[in-house]
């Protein structure tokens, strides 16, 4: 429970801030195509918990959650 309390309160909401932060730096919203934005905050999430669960540091955790996030969202074109 207690992971899901936090995946659901904690890292989707981290990754669709960092989303937003992202796209604010071109002047862009998020909100033009939500349905990415919430896949790619899911995606972004579970990552980032197979890290934490895997006890990566944080550093190295935050460029191994983009780099294999931009990899799927690559790798996929039909379902983004």
């Amino acid at each position: 429970m207690d992971f899901l309390l936090r995946f659901v309160l904690v890292d989707i909401p981290e990754a669709f801030l960092l989303l937003m932060i992202g796209f604010a730096i071109f002047n862009l919203s998020v909100f033009v195509d939500l349905r990415k934005t919430f896949i790619f905050s899911f995606v972004f999430a579970v990552f980032g918990e197979v890290f934490s669960y895997l006890e990566v540091p944080y550093q190295p955790k935050v460029l191994l959650m983009f780099a294999v996030t931009a990899v799927a969202v690559l790798s996929t074109p039909t379902l983004f």
